[in-house]
């Protein structure tokens, strides 16, 4: 089980896993990823489940030490990340050495970049999901979005669940795949009752 060192947090970083479906008659926000797509293919590329909990930084990604070696990936909008100065593609696994440096600088292409960590992140379980609601201050790390100096637990790993990764892992994303994802430039528009 390892750490992650929070030196900076960076706009609204919160821990995120594919939510909490099913609550709301009891007045529950699912909360979750809001590109699960992205999340569910990061934890794809580290051998996680795909439900597994990640970082969701908005428009400013952080700044992140890992004191010992962890396999990292980082999905959804390009924020321009380094690992100790070298660029990090995405939809890349990289191992990230002990004492290595990752900064998620802002945003390129669009509003959400997902850091997933082999294992997933640990994080407060409120109805099955660790995922953070922050009005409400439940879920992920403390109930709230990362601070300076925040240490975040990385889960242990089932080595057996490692054994069954594929090429998509050591390869990337297909090319297909990410084409399907790209950012669509046509607004589809749907006449309403004032529209005359």
């Amino acid at each position: 089980m390892g750490v992650i060192h929070v030196r900076e947090p960076g706009l609204f970083t919160t821990v995120q896993d594919l939510g909490r479906e099913g609550f709301g008659p009891m007045g529950v926000s699912p909360s979750g990823a809001a590109d699960a797509a992205s999340l569910r293919m990061g934890n794809h590329l580290v051998g996680n489940a795909e439900g597994e909990a990640g970082l969701e930084m908005t428009l400013l990604g952080g700044t992140f030490v890992f004191p010992d070696s962890t396999i990292i990936a980082l999905a959804g909008s390009d924020f321009g990340a380094t690992l100790d100065e070298k660029p990090v593609e995405l939809w890349r696994r990289y191992e990230a050495g002990a004492g290595q440096v990752l900064r998620v600088g802002p945003t390129r292409s669009g509003a959400r970049c997902y850091l997933c960590v082999l294992g997933g992140i640990e994080g407060e379980l409120f109805l099955g999901s660790a995922s953070t609601h922050v009005l409400s201050g439940l879920g992920g790390h403390e109930g709230r979005a990362l601070r300076k100096g925040d240490v975040l637990t990385i889960r242990r790993t089932n080595p057996q669940k490692r054994t069954g990764q594929n090429a998509c892992s050591t390869k990337g994303i297909p090319k297909r795949a990410l084409e399907i994802l790209e950012p669509r430039k046509l607004l589809r528009v749907t006449d309403g009752p004032q529209s005359n």
